[in-house]
C-alpha cells in the first residue's frame, strides 16, 4: 500500500506521458499484487477458522460475524478513453455518470401532454364518474 501512495505522488507530480503511463501500468502491476495477497490472507483466516471450530468455537463464530457484513466498495474503474485504471472518488462518480447517461434515455416531459383534440395541453381536466357507471 505504501508502495501504491508513492507512485500516486509520482504520477501526479509527471510531466511525460510516457512515464505516466509506464507509472500507470505499475500502479495495476501492485493492485493486482494486493488483490491476490488479501485473497490468500482471507484464504489463511478462514482455514484457520475451520480448524478452530472445535477448539475454539469463539473464534470461529467472531470470524463468521466479520463476513457475514457486506461491505461494498467501487473501483477502481478503467477508462477505455484515457486508457487508465481511475481510483479518484469524483472521477470514478464522473466516469459513471457518463456511462450511465450515455446509456439511459431522457424522461418525456409531463408538459407535452396531447389532449383527444390533438392540441397541446398542460391542464388536467376533471373526470366524474357515478354510482351507476361504477
Amino acid at each position: 500500500m505504501r508502495k501504491q501512495r508513492k507512485l500516486i505522488k509520482k504520477i501526479s507530480k509527471t510531466f511525460s506521458p510516457q512515464r505516466k503511463a509506464d507509472m500507470n501500468h505499475k500502479l495495476v502491476d501492485i493492485e493486482l499484487e494486493l488483490q491476490k495477497s488479501r485473497k490468500n490472507s482471507k484464504l489463511a483466516r478462514e482455514s484457520k477458522a475451520v480448524q478452530a471450530i472445535k477448539a475454539n468455537t469463539k473464534y470461529f463464530y467472531s470470524y463468521a460475524k466479520t463476513n457475514s457484513k457486506i461491505k461494498p466498495r467501487v473501483g477502481p474503474l478503467y477508462d477505455k478513453k484515457q486508457n487508465i485504471f481511475i481510483d479518484s472518488s469524483k472521477e470514478m462518480a464522473d466516469l459513471l455518470q457518463q456511462q450511465f447517461s450515455s446509456v439511459f434515455s431522457h424522461p418525456v416531459d409531463v408538459t407535452d401532454n396531447i389532449d383527444i383534440s390533438g392540441k397541446n395541453s398542460t391542464e388536467m381536466c376533471d373526470i366524474c364518474f357515478t354510482d351507476e357507471e361504477i
